[in-house]
């Protein structure tokens, strides 16, 4: 399984994209769910998973390194800035889905 923010990950998924054809793409929610993988709640619980596993190989790579095992400075250093910068990415997802709540709730009926 390709981590999110990956290049080769999103490099799949248009690859995938673009060899589905249209009609397939546009059919209503629920239809493809079980072929596509799963619904829209099913894959943000997963990059939610994705972003806490990382953060957490990132914190316990730390403490390797502190304790004094045997871990390279640069793979700490790289876990870590990637375990932020999913976690980022999470948050800006996060907060457009609120921005677009938002607008739903602002309009009138």
């Amino acid at each position: 399984m390709a981590e999110i923010g990956s290049i080769q990950a999103v490099q799949a998924a248009l690859t995938m994209q673009a060899a589905t054809p249209a009609g397939k793409r546009l059919a209503p929610s629920g239809a493809n769910d079980s072929a596509q993988g799963g619904n829209f709640a099913t894959e943000l619980q997963r990059a939610i998973a994705t972003v806490d596993r990382s953060a957490k190989d990132s914190t316990a790579l730390s403490e390797k390194l502190i304790r004094g095992e045997s871990v390279e400075l640069h793979t700490v250093a790289l876990r870590a800035q990637e375990a932020s910068m999913q976690f980022d990415l999470l948050l800006q997802v996060r907060n457009k889905l609120i921005q677009g709540y938002q607008e739903i709730m602002r309009l009138q009926v």
